[in-house]
């Protein structure tokens, strides 16, 4: 195909469809609001669709036309790190029910055609207490032993999802290791795998001071983004405004308010024609107004900035 042919590039809208809201009532909203691709945990789906079971998930899908592009199960974010053996690290009763609970995701995910299934990378020691550090660090430094550790368990994760020929998509929570495109880059390539993916978090970078996402952070997780997790945020550094993260205290808002370059992101995406999926979020409330309220104006503020993109 010749330039001049082209198509115009179209960037890959989806959205989580666990966001205060029923499964079903989110698949509406979804078809309503365009998107064509949605993310959902397992554990969750099920227990909306009762008896119908993996089927009624997959029959869901089909009627609102959303593919579903990634199941998760809320695994490994809750888990200290530091509490697992490095030689038998499935003898930790938290990381062997979340393993079971991932291999489920993974058989559920090659029964129903999805490509990718959800982890997370571990809670730091501390969690908040050692956030002081990991900000100043951009990310934190990760000891070899946890290094070892995290590779260790994650091959064990790799092992199931090559035979169900599915790929591991690992999140950048701000709470846990990967948390910095840096941190996330190096634990692909130590565990050499074409099936290791990114969901990308910019707003989470900017949690831990990593105010390059956009550009440079862009470039560390190219050759591996899956999806980007879209939220906005306005953060201010520690010392400056004495944020209490304990407690959360971080603004959440509309999509194009906060301080995530998202213009600078989308551009990236649509100058390297990415095939990454745009999923929405909320996080954000709407005062009298409701979880859907807020997805609405979501998508209504993706939209005006892809608009603000040469091209569209």
């Amino acid at each position: 195909m010749t330039e001049k042919n082209k198509q115009p590039y179209e960037f890959n809208i989806g959205l989580c469809l666990q966001f205060g809201t029923p499964f079903r009532d989110a698949m509406v909203l979804g078809r309503e609001l365009g998107a064509r691709f949605g993310w959902v945990d397992l554990d969750f789906a099920l227990s909306e669709v009762g008896k119908g079971g993996l089927d009624a998930i997959g029959e869901l899908s089909e009627e609102h036309g959303i593919e579903l592009f990634l199941l998760g199960n809320d695994v490994f974010s809750r888990l200290y790190l530091s509490e697992i053996d490095l030689e038998r690290p499935l003898s930790h009763p938290g990381l062997a029910r979340d393993m079971n609970r991932l291999i489920d995701a993974i058989r559920a995910a090659s029964y129903l055609g999805i490509d990718a299934v959800l982890a997370h990378s571990f809670l730091w020691p501390g969690n908040w207490s050692t956030w002081p550090m990991r900000w100043l660090t951009r990310g934190g430094v990760i000891a070899e032993i946890d290094w070892q550790k995290l590779v260790k368990i994650f091959a064990i994760v790799l092992e199931h999802a090559e035979q169900y020929d599915v790929d591991l998509v690992i999140g950048n929570l701000p709470w846990n290791y990967a948390a910095s495109t840096v941190n996330f880059r190096s634990l692909a390539e130590r565990l050499n795998s074409k099936r290791v993916k990114f969901m990308w978090g910019p707003a989470d970078n900017l949690t831990i001071g990593e105010f390059d996402a956009a550009t440079a952070g862009f470039q560390h997780i190219r050759p591996y983004l899956h999806s980007l997790h879209l939220k906005d945020l306005r953060i201010r550094p520690i010392d400056a405004d004495k944020i209490n993260r304990q407690n959360k205290s971080i603004d959440y808002c509309p999509l194009g308010e906060g301080n995530v370059d998202y213009p600078t992101i989308l551009r990236n995406l649509h100058d390297t024609e990415s095939e990454a999926i745009l999923a929405v979020y909320t996080h954000f409330e709407v005062e009298n107004g409701t979880p859907q309220d807020a997805m609405r104006i979501q998508f209504e503020k993706l939209r005006a900035l892809i608009a603000g993109i040469d091209g569209h």
